[in-house]
């Protein structure tokens, strides 16, 4: 794998291309991809302007459902802080927000 930076010094912006494509390939790719830098997110804060559409979901339960109680799912410790993690930082970036349940 060859890596490109599409940034500067200071703000790595790191893609990796295959090493495998042809040298003139490689070439296009590096071309397309320093053209068109702006498009990619880079983190959480640049994933902005998501249609209504797609960001909120309604799961929709049947009339006479009965409530059915289930034992609490266990995450693997190893998992978890990373998982943590990673909505944190969602959260930060305003990406996912918490809601009241009802």
């Amino acid at each position: 794998m060859n890596k490109l930076n599409l940034g500067n010094e200071g703000d790595l912006k790191e893609v990796l291309i295959n090493a495998i494509l042809p040298i003139s390939f490689q070439a296009q790719i590096k071309g397309l991809l320093v053209n068109y830098h702006n498009v990619f997110a880079w983190s959480y804060k640049d994933l902005k302007g998501i249609r209504e559409i797609c960001e909120h979901k309604k799961c929709e339960l049947m009339f006479n459902a009965q409530p059915i109680k289930q034992i609490q799912y266990k995450m693997n410790p190893n998992y978890a802080l990373k998982v943590r993690e990673d909505l944190n930082k969602l959260l930060d970036a305003i990406f996912i927000y918490p809601i009241e349940t009802t």
